[in-house]
């Protein structure tokens, strides 16, 4: 049987013109406690202006990919760093053992996609990939 999440089983957060859809799949299954799909732990639907601002903040054992659907996002991180995502250029950060990173909208709207994953292993090497004109 097919089933479709409606919207009451979404959670939304808002702060000033940064706005995200929290989609947890794992809520058609049922389940109390784990709202994950198998290693799908979430999906973000995140729509943030000009002038957002995310201050520096922590991720572990995250897997994160980061599809930007419209617009430009600066993306400044505990490693160094430093690059502009687009809807030509995708991120995965795996947080493994911890990182922290920050997150600007200097220029254009954006509209994006935030996909978690559960890494296969708990407390791996941090790293960032970018892939570059898609």
């Amino acid at each position: 049987m097919l089933r479709r999440l409606n919207g009451a089983q979404f959670r939304k957060f808002q702060n000033g013109p940064f706005t995200v859809n929290l989609i947890a799949a794992g809520r058609l299954l049922d389940k109390e406690t784990d709202f994950a799909f198998g290693p799908l732990a979430r999906f973000d639907h995140a729509n943030a202006n000009i002038g957002t601002f995310v201050k520096m903040h922590d991720h572990i054992n995250d897997e994160i990919l980061s599809y930007m659907w419209k617009g430009e996002m600066m993306h400044d991180d505990s490693t160094g760093n430093m690059v502009k995502i687009s809807d030509r250029k995708l991120m995965m950060m795996n947080a493994g053992s911890g990182f922290r990173h920050e997150e600007s909208v200097p220029e254009k709207d954006v509209e994006m996609l935030q996909i978690f994953i559960r890494p296969e292993k708990a407390d791996l090497h941090p790293k960032f990939n970018f892939l570059i004109d898609l």
